[in-house]
């Protein structure tokens, strides 16, 4: 565009009256260009949208999803369902929950979920707590604003009786859609009110205040054993109110716990997670705390999968179907019962009652339990007398695949009692050890480990134990007795030598057999000729898993990469070619074993290592540590501040 005043830009030129006149005409001209030009845009714009919608329209009809089978449609939709410890799991909030989102895509989608009762099949209630209306947030507003309190607190109760109508809703929509298929229903609920101290003097707020819990509570209890018929699978995590409570305020959950077999006819899986607001105290008495031989759920004629939280009654006293299940899982007891027949002795789930257990239970397949060490009961009961241990007739388990013992490694012969010509999967989870705890090292005659492989060493194929308590001979004694091993865990128990109060000379521990020597073991040799020398540990390991906490590590960067390059090449030997090593180093990190492992063209290959992590744990020296006391009535647990856990 060309202008008569173009010399004039940029210049301290005032135009007269006439050339003003001829410049406002150019910009009313230029204006009504620029409109016509804004409304050529705007058409075009719509047209252009016009066509992408056009475009878009078409490519949806072509999309590959509309060619999808339901049954493959099913099958995703399947695969997109939570698990039930996921957070959007819970139908507390049904609209994030996949099932209603994926039935609220298009209306083929919709029919689709609303016609698949296995969509709707697993159920996940948790239950808000119930207001605490003397809590901190309460008793912040000063007396001189009553007003506002008491406005808070309807809100407050307003909110909580909402959730628990939109759960009580969302669970019968649930019930509704699954039709008559079997559920999994798994509810965490207490029935725990803290009343304020004015609550318990005043009978009129006693009476009425807890009403509205009393009734949401058993509305949800009475929807969920109203389908018990239909239970396939019942997870429970229930905190029982306390007993100097109960008289004021019931239990609502006795009708759940105390279900008959003929109400659960299809239960194949229960798991208890049921704890009272107690004080442990071996002294005093109270109604045991369900799971308890009222519990008439455990001796359902379907059920096959057991796992008990803690209980305070012997476990003999709990009718079951000892001898139809194929899965148990036991956490032992709380401490706060006595001993049937031993005059005031806690209970303990020690060596002798396990072995009890597994005899009763013929044909299991699968095993966890808790078990008391000796040390343990001793220090704990002081004058109680200690039970002796009688192994006589041993335990056949035709069926027993896979056994964990946590806590304690039972021995004196436990392990020669038993028959278990099917387990292959042996894992001993071992607790962590208390500050001031020396670890003790244990040879083949005195290691309760060695009895065990010892026993069943050729037969297992994975297997989880602490290697930090064993010497190097008792260590490589069991290599020796493991040749089918696929799967290989080596956990570390120790003292924390940054913990206040450790001892820096026993923790980490010098006599860690895993040092470059053993390692070296671990890796086969060959010759030239593609022939092993020597013999070779584990020849059929796929998986290694190695905790370096505490000074069970002592080899190098370097001899883990060697070991991985060398189980990875392809021998004529068939040893079995590594898949997964985890191990943890306590050392700053000196080499890089991806990188390294890159550069040994050895291991990468079209089926290449699935993962190789080396996680470093950089601690900082004592004095730069800062430690924190452990909220709480006594400062006893300290977290530690400043260090670098990866």
């Amino acid at each position: 565009m060309k202008s008569p005043f173009i010399d004039r830009f940029g210049s301290n030129y005032a135009p007269n009256d006439g050339e003003a006149s001829a410049i406002r005409s150019l910009i009313r001209a230029t204006q009504n260009e620029v409109k016509a030009i804004d409304d050529k845009i705007r058409r075009l714009t719509r047209s252009r949208d016009a066509y992408t919608r056009f475009v878009k329209q078409h490519e949806a009809l072509l999309h590959p999803v509309r060619n999808l089978p339901d049954d493959i449609l099913l099958a995703i939709f399947l695969a997109c369902l939570p698990h039930r410890r996921e957070p959007n799991a819970s139908i507390s909030s049904a609209e994030a929950h996949p099932s209603v989102v994926m039935s609220q895509v298009c209306r083929r989608w919709r029919s689709l979920a609303l016609e698949s009762p296995v969509l709707w099949t697993t159920i996940c209630i948790s239950l808000p707590l119930y207001p605490n209306l003397s809590s901190p947030v309460q008793r912040g507003f000063p007396d001189r604003y009553p007003h506002t309190r008491k406005t808070l607190g309807r809100d407050i109760m307003h909110l909580w009786e909402r959730k628990m109508e939109r759960i009580v809703e969302a669970a019968k929509l649930w019930l509704l859609r699954s039709k008559s298929s079997p559920l999994e229903i798994t509810l965490k609920a207490t029935d725990i009110y803290h009343p304020s101290p004015r609550m318990l003097q005043n009978v009129e707020d006693r009476q009425s205040q807890p009403s509205s819990f009393t009734a949401h509570l058993r509305n949800v209890v009475e929807t969920v054993c109203d389908v018990s018929q239909r239970w396939r699978s019942l997870r429970l995590a229930l905190s029982i109110e306390r007993p100097q409570y109960q008289s004021l305020f019931p239990s609502h959950f006795s009708s759940l716990l105390h279900l008959q077999p003929d109400d659960v006819p299809n239960l194949e899986e229960a798991q208890f997670y049921v704890t009272g607001a107690m004080a442990h105290d071996v002294t005093s008495s109270h109604r045991p705390v369900p799971p308890h031989h009222g519990a008439g759920l455990l001796t359902g004629r379907s059920l096959r999968s057991v796992s008990l939280c803690p209980i305070d009654c012997g476990i003999e006293t709990i009718a079951s179907a000892w001898a139809h299940l194929t899965e148990l899982r036991f956490s032992g007891y709380t401490g706060a019962s006595m001993r049937p027949g031993i005059s005031q002795a806690p209970l303990f789930f020690t060596e002798q009652e396990a072995f009890n257990l597994l005899r009763l239970c013929s044909g299991r397949v699968k095993c966890d339990l808790k078990v008391v060490a000796d040390d343990v009961w001793s220090s704990d009961t002081g004058s109680w007398p200690k039970q002796p241990l009688n192994f006589a007739g041993g335990v056949r388990l035709p069926h027993l695949q896979s056994l964990i013992l946590r806590n304690w490694v039972p021995g004196d012969g436990f392990a020669s009692a038993l028959d278990l010509p099917s387990l292959c999967i042996l894992l001993f989870i071992e607790p962590k050890a208390h500050i001031g705890w020396q670890m003790p090292l244990y040879t083949e005659e005195t290691s309760r480990v060695v009895e065990w492989v010892r026993c069943f060493g050729s037969q297992l194929t994975e297997i989880h134990f602490c290697h930090t308590s064993l010497t190097r001979s008792a260590l490589e004694y069991c290599m020796e007795q493991l040749p089918n091993i696929t799967s290989l865990t080596w956990s570390s128990v120790g003292n924390n030598p940054y913990a206040p109060g450790a001892d820096p000379e026993i923790v980490p521990n010098p006599t860690t057999p895993l040092d470059d020597k053993f390692m070296g073991k671990m890796t086969p040799v060959y010759g030239a000729d593609g022939v092993l020398l020597g013999a070779e540990w584990c020849p059929r390991l796929r998986k290694l898993e190695i905790s370096g906490r505490c000074g069970g590590v002592a080899f190098t960067e370097k001899s883990l990469v060697d070991f991985i390059t060398y189980r990875r090449a392809t021998r004529a030997s068939g040893t079995c070619r590594l898949q997964k090593v985890h191990v943890e180093f306590e050392s700053y990190q000196k080499t890089d074993v991806p990188k390294e492992l890159e550069e040994r063209k050895l291991v990468i290959d079209g089926s290449g290592l699935d993962t190789v992590t080396a996680y470093k744990l950089s601690y900082p020296s004592l004095a730069q540590a800062q430690f924190r006391p452990f909220p709480g009535p006594t400062a006893q647990y300290y977290f530690l501040q400043d260090l670098d856990f990866i």
